[in-house]
């Protein structure tokens, strides 16, 4: 009899069609199912050949369509390791049996520091978290593991390797001192970052007035909240306006809805308004070439002056205080410009230059009246031999009381601050000038 010759193709199709030779049992990831489980009560997924096969044996359970093998429930009510036991998947008249070990070791495992289950997401940040393997003495490998002084971190940064693309999945494993079990691996998964972007930048107001503006580097539903709230019109929005007196720091902290991750940045406001400096002088009424003195009042630090003479048009010092002499009888305007930062304000004062040969006594008069209290808080009093007309004005030059035979003036009414007080004749000759100070 002649021997029968099969071509290769024809032996492929016939070992295809051959019942079993395609039948495997794996886990529900695809890897090989293996001979020898540790002791562990967890669900370990497997698969058939057919979705539409069973499982039967030690352990062995179906759950919402899929089937799992639970070591602790294989071995239940078992004294004596290792323990050996069968399970069986079939499927379309066909059926395959695999003989399992289990034994009474623990399996290795990978916890957080405190002992609790590994935390698996983390938020991107540059922090060192401790890990714990078990059995003890084992090592550490994969994405973003450190180890230092005898101890194991996770890296959630040195973990994304670079990546800008997330969340990204990277793996961990721990292998057990020898003998001690298999290596155990886990997934992590790194969250995007939240990251203020642009980076704050520190500013300025020259009125008290300003806006914040928070934006993250990543798409995303955030929840916002900016500290200190209280200057601010809405601290629960990315952007916001708000109102200071004094240079505060803000600190905005972004949270992603989804992972909860935070992240947050600062941003420091000067408050650079240079309103409500005035002029104080020695003296309001000087004669030609006497020297006088002018200083700033309620001045800050960090404030640049420049001093000019208005009438002649020449500035006279950038200083807080200077000496000044003036020649032509009259009244002289000085202007005292104030600079912070990018903010600017300015001050004036008159200073009257008076001939003592066309004045008479008016020197001596201005010497016997009395102006109390000064400051004050409601009611000024005058003093003086011979009746006079006054007039307050504002250091800006606004008139805001004006009285005949003064004795007594109520700045109740006014703000705060400081004003002018002229006094006149009959003959409207100019007799004295008082800075006056009013207090809440």
């Amino acid at each position: 009899m002649n021997p029968i010759r099969l071509s290769s193709v024809t032996l492929l199709l016939l070992l295809f069609f051959i019942p079993g030779s395609a039948q495997t049992i794996t886990h529900g990831d695809g890897s090989a199912l293996k001979d020898q489980y540790c002791y562990e009560d967890r669900d370990i997924e497997l698969k058939g050949w057919s979705p539409d096969g069973t499982f039967t044996g030690c352990g062995m359970f179906t759950k919402n369509g899929k089937w799992y093998l639970n070591p602790s429930i294989a071995t239940s009510g078992v004294s004596s390791f290792p323990f050996t036991c069968v399970i069986t998947f079939a499927a379309g008249g066909n059926s395959l049996s695999k003989t399992l070990t289990f034994t009474s070791t623990p399996c290795p495992t990978i916890t957080n520091a405190d002992g609790s289950v590994l935390t698996g997401k983390y938020c991107f940040e540059d922090t060192d978290f401790e890990l714990i393997g078990s059995p003890v003495g084992g090592t550490f490998d994969g994405c973003g593991i450190v180890t230092q002084n005898g101890k194991w971190y996770l890296n959630p940064v040195k973990a994304s390797g670079g990546t800008t693309v997330f969340p990204t999945v990277c793996k961990i494993t721990y292998t057990p001192p020898t003998g001690a079990g298999s290596p155990i691996s886990e997934n992590i998964l790194i969250q995007k970052p939240v990251v203020i972007y642009p980076p704050l930048k520190d500013t300025f107001t020259c009125t008290g007035e300003f806006k914040l503006v928070g934006r993250t580097l990543y798409a995303g539903a955030y929840n916002y909240h900016w500290t200190p709230e209280e200057y601010l019109a809405d601290p629960y929005a990315d952007s916001t306006t708000g109102t200071i007196t004094s240079t505060q720091v803000f600190k905005i902290a972004a949270t992603d809805i989804v992972s909860n991750c935070t992240g947050s940045d600062s941003i420091r406001v000067s408050y650079n308004n240079p309103e409500g400096v005035a002029i104080f002088t020695d003296k309001n009424i000087v004669y030609p070439n006497e020297t006088f003195q002018l200083s700033v009042m309620y001045g800050k630090p960090g404030q640049e002056y420049k001093w000019r003479d208005v009438g002649k048009g020449i500035d006279i010092g950038n200083t807080d205080t200077v000496e000044y002499a003036l020649s032509t009888p009259g009244e002289h305007r000085i202007d005292l410009a104030i600079t912070q930062g990018e903010c600017s304000s300015t001050a004036s004062r008159t200073i009257l230059v008076i001939n003592s040969t066309s004045t008479g006594n008016t020197n001596s008069i201005s010497d016997q009246i009395d102006i109390y209290p000064n400051p004050t808080e409601d009611v000024m009093y005058v003093n003086s031999p011979v009746r006079l007309d006054a007039t307050l004005s504002t250091i800006e030059g606004r008139k805001v009381i004006r009285t005949e035979d003064i004795k007594t003036l109520s700045l109740k009414n006014l703000p705060e601050g400081i004003y002018l007080l002229r006094l006149v004749n009959e003959k409207e000759n100019l007799i004295k000038t008082q800075t006056i100070v009013k207090r809440k």
